[in-house]
């Protein structure tokens, strides 16, 4: 009859003997090898399971990896060219693909790099187990946890017959491999076992970790004592007293614990419990304890004569006027009140900053006025301080004073005045200027003239200094000098004067320097006058001058053309009427009499001036008008007023179509003038993150990349691409590229320039 159907057997038997045979079932698959004795406690055990581990690679048909597949990858390659450093251009090119970059880059490796993609062959798994498949146990037994000075870590193993383990089949902390199967641990610490096994085995994930931390080879340390007395010179001697010892391990946990007689005060010839003692002389003295090991550590005790006098100080310094730097020499002395000597100064004794930093320098230098702290200390930190008043240093760069003459508006040369003062920060006078004492290329070379003389609107940078070569830098401004002409158009609009066909035409002017004269126009070699405007009825040509505040004359002219010649017109051209030629005044000597005398050239270059984008629609307008009004012209006057509101529609409609197009052309254009901007993510695909401006600067094209664009980038492989009609245009011309920092490159021009920077 089976025991487990014995009713007299309970539950828990018959669950002991169900634990039993799974234990020799264990036993029987994992034979054991090497040293397999049970442990004394459970506690002392420390134990790691060993699981399967693929050996081979993907790379190559072996070990675990036994399935083979393939797969596509991109690869980025190198350029391998050279560098080489044009000077006569300043650029550097490489020798091989010709990537071009600024600056003197020679020697170096090109970083072009190009795309391509290609497919490879690997292998996977197939050996049909995993890395948490269990093919054994690795055990190590600490041989005491009471406290020692040293213990023994005993190792066995059991493994499953897959694994193979080598002849040297431990390795202790990472050590050679050894058959010792048992290890001296001297310290504390965490001390690791490894099975030397075969590669199909995980050993370093089956290591086993002991943590020992019962080993005290560390003497006791003395926490607190009181020594008396301390503040004082004393001849009778000092009694330490109070002494708290703990043994203590160098972790700050508690070791074996501090011996029933624990301290020596003679070297160790004896011990005692007792934690006072007086000491009699001056010296160094060594208090011993120890703790229940026998483990000594040492406590040193000086006793000396005690110093509470700070030291005496003299300070000395030269205290003329206008120094260019002050040296302050410390005289000091650590004397006791009656005059002997205390325990000295202190090896970095002195202090400029009031005690925050120290030295063992007597001398400071002092380059700029103010309160310098001095602190002197002796071997006790007595400190003397004392607060010396520096005044006297002059380290300030001198003023500037200027006057431009004129100092309004001209078209002349402007002269520069320049005055310089020397003065202290408290209104005193300074050391004085130099004979060259000022500079216009920030001090390479010096210049003692007085005057400068200007030919145009500037700011000009001076660098000022005085004889201990202090410097300052003032700008001067001038910005009053106007050389240009104004700006000259006209604009003519038909007019019916007494049922008389008329043409007043109109003089646009502007000037961005001083601004247009009170009197600024004349009309067909008249006197200046207040009068933008005037009144024709024949053909011919009209000539406008125009002139600013200082003097500089613009002029234009316009040639009318649409009075028909059979048609009885007055033909006197009004000039001006009798007032106002009674009130001009004369023009001055120096103005030409008209546009022969001018020093302008050939009135036809006006014409074709350009002008403010309203000034040029604005006289597109009044061409049309006069196109339109032309047909009218001949059919008559009244039929002209009949119709009248048609042809202002007309004009409407073409004025809008006209700005239409203007508007489309101007996106066009600007389009054009734009570059789109990519970058590369860090998984290779190309980004849009903006467009950028392109100017024309110095005969080249220009892109500027911002600071708030490179936030954007994961990388800094950028793919630039321009309209279709500029590459058309600008084809393998040479474009420049500006990032921050001063970094510059460049590309030619093409529908994708590619830019890698490093």
């Amino acid at each position: 009859m089976s025991i487990f159907k014995s009713k007299n057997f309970s539950l828990l038997q018959k669950g002991a003997v169900f634990f039993a045979a799974v234990f020799c079932c264990i036993v029987f698959l994992f034979p054991t090898h090497g040293y397999a004795e049970e442990a004394d406690t459970t506690e002392l055990l420390f134990s790691q399971n060993l699981y399967h581990k693929h050996i081979g690679n993907s790379s190559s048909n072996g070990g675990c990896y036994t399935v083979k597949k393939t797969r596509k990858k991109t690869e980025e390659e190198k350029c391998q060219g050279t560098m080489v450093y044009y000077p006569e251009v300043g650029r550097t090119s490489c020798d091989k693909c010709g990537g071009s970059y600024s600056g003197d880059q020679s020697g170096r490796e090109c970083w072009e790099t190009t795309t391509k993609t290609v497919t490879e062959t690997y292998y996977d798994i197939g050996c049909k187990m995993t890395t948490n498949t269990q093919m054994g146990t690795l055990t190590v037994r600490k041989s005491t946890d009471e406290w020692t000075k040293s213990l023994t870590l005993q190792a066995f193993y059991e493994v499953s017959d897959k694994v193979k383990v080598k002849e040297n089949h431990f390795i202790w902390n990472g050590a050679d491999a050894t058959t010792e199967s048992e290890f001296l641990v001297t310290e504390n610490g965490n001390y690791t076992l490894q099975l030397n096994a075969g590669s199909n085995v995980n050993t370093q994930k089956g290591i086993v970790t002991v943590p020992v931390t019962n080993i005290d080879v560390t003497g006791p340390v003395v926490q607190s004592m009181t020594q008396q007395p301390l503040t004082e010179w004393t001849k009778d001697g000092v009694v330490v007293s109070g002494i708290v010892a703990a043994d203590l391990q160098p972790d700050q946990s508690y070791g074996c614990g501090v011996h029933g007689l624990p301290f020596s005060y003679d070297g160790g010839a004896t011990w005692t419990e007792e934690d006072t003692h007086l000491y009699t002389e001056n010296g160094t003295y060594e208090i011993l304890v120890r703790d229940k090991l026998e483990n000594i550590s040492t406590q040193s005790v000086l006793v000396s004569n005690i110093d509470v006098t700070p030291p005496s100080v003299l300070a000395e310094y030269d205290h003329g006027a206008n120094q260019k730097e002050v040296t302050i020499t410390v005289t000091a002395q650590d004397l006791q009140p009656d005059g002997s000597t205390g325990c000295g100064l202190h090896e970095e004794a002195f202090s400029y900053d009031g005690g925050k930093n120290w030295s063992a320098e007597t001398e400071y230098t002092v380059c700029e006025n103010g309160t310098v702290e001095i602190a002197v200390r002796d071997k006790l930190d007595n400190i003397y301080k004392v607060e010396e008043g520096i005044g006297n240093i002059d380290n300030k760069g001198p003023l500037l004073e200027y006057t431009l003459v004129p100092d309004t508006w001209t078209n002349q040369s402007v002269t520069v005045h320049l005055t310089a003062i020397d003065k202290n920060a408290d209104g005193s006078d300074g050391i004085g200027l130099p004979p060259e004492w000022y500079s216009l290329d920030g001090g390479s070379s010096w210049l003692s003239e007085s005057t400068l003389i200007a030919d145009e609107n500037k700011t000009i940078d001076i660098t000022l200094r005085d004889l201990h070569n202090n410097q300052s830098i003032k700008q001067v401004v001038i910005d009053n000098i106007d050389k240009s002409k104004p700006k000259v158009s006209i604009v003519k609009r038909k007019k019916y004067i007494d049922g008389k066909r008329r043409m007043e035409l109109t003089a646009k002017a502007k000037d961005e320097g001083s601004g247009l004269a009170k009197k600024a126009y004349s009309w067909e070699g008249n006197a200046y006058g207040r009068e933008s405007s005037i009144i024709v009825s024949s053909n011919g040509t009209y000539v406008v001058k125009v002139r600013d505040k200082v003097g500089n004359t613009g002029w234009t002219s316009i040639e009318i053309d649409s009075f028909p010649e059979d048609e009885e017109e007055e033909t006197d051209i009004p000039k001006t009427t009798e007032e106002e030629t009674t009130t001009v005044p004369e023009e001055p000597a120096t103005e030409p009499d008209g546009p022969e005398e001018s020093d302008e050239d050939d009135p036809s270059e006006n014409e074709t001036e350009e002008w403010d984008s309203e000034e040029e629609t604005e006289t597109g307008l009044l061409l049309m008008e006069e196109r339109i009004d032309e047909p009218e012209a001949e059919v008559g006057q009244e039929l002209q007023k009949e119709s009248g509101s048609s042809v202002w529609k007309k004009l409407i409609a073409i004025l809008l179509a006209v700005m239409l197009l203007l508007i489309i052309v101007l996106l066009l254009w600007v389009w054009l003038r734009t570059i789109a901007v990519y970058v590369k993510d860090h998984t290779g695909k190309m980004c849009y993150v903006g467009r950028r401006w392109i100017s024309f600067a110095e005969d080249r094209y220009e892109v500027k990349i911002p600071e708030t664009l490179l936030e954007k980038c994961e990388t800094t492989q950028f793919c630039f691409k321009p309209a279709w009609g500029f590459v058309q245009l600008h084809e393998d011309e040479e474009m420049f590229f500006y990032f921050p920092e001063n970094v510059c490159t460049s590309h030619k021009i093409c529908e994708k320039m590619e830019i890698s920077l490093f």
